[in-house]
């Protein structure tokens, strides 16, 4: 199940520099991004790699449109996430709100997959 997508824009001249060169980043759901059959094929990609829990970066060509995939992690650790703890708020890529919606998805599709428990089971504290 994918859970939530970051979409990352950058110039193609500033592409490789990492996060300072992003544009902009938003949370948006899977199939806003992509259709039923490349989701199809990414979750395949992940059952062959043995790839439960994991973030992967996908790259799609402007040109044909078709998406590559060029990373794969089984411990993610996205940096956007967890920003505020090294930066001041105001020099964080991701707004706090998109952040919030990241978290919650990632805990309640985790939740669900992993400890069986679906989301009107969960009470807050």
């Amino acid at each position: 199940m994918c859970v939530y997508i970051y979409q990352k824009n950058k110039t193609e001249t500033q592409r490789f520099f990492g996060y300072p060169s992003l544009i902009s980043v938003e949370v948006a759901e899977t199939k806003e991004i992509f259709d039923e059959d490349e989701i199809r094929k990414i979750l395949n990609f992940c059952q062959k790699l043995g790839l439960d829990y994991g973030e992967l970066d996908i790259l799609r060509d402007k040109r044909d449109k078709r998406i590559y995939i060029v990373d794969a992690n089984n411990t993610p650790s996205s940096r956007l996430l967890f920003e505020p703890l090294i930066l001041p708020l105001e020099k964080c890529i991701l707004d706090p709100e998109d952040r919030q919606l990241a978290l919650q998805k990632m805990a309640e599709v985790f939740q669900k997959e992993f400890l069986n428990i679906e989301k009107s089971e969960i009470t807050p504290p």
